[in-house]
């Protein structure tokens, strides 16, 4: 494997774990706050589905090489 896919393969993973983290953070407690939060929760699964298959692209990459 190269560094530079190593290095993808790395970044990757703690970007999905950032927005994995962020995904379960709890709502703040006012209610026009969490209408923005639960949005920006949509976009953040959405990002999460993304970065997963870029992840699993990268790792077959990875194991073929």
């Amino acid at each position: 494997m190269t560094q530079n896919l190593e290095a993808q393969i790395n970044e990757t993973r703690e970007r999905l774990a950032r927005i994995r983290r962020d995904i379960k953070a709890p709502l703040e407690a006012d209610s026009s706050e969490q209408a923005l939060q639960l949005e920006n929760r949509q976009v953040l699964m959405e990002l999460e589905k993304v970065e997963s298959l870029k992840l699993a692209s990268l790792e077959a990459q990875a194991k073929n090489s």
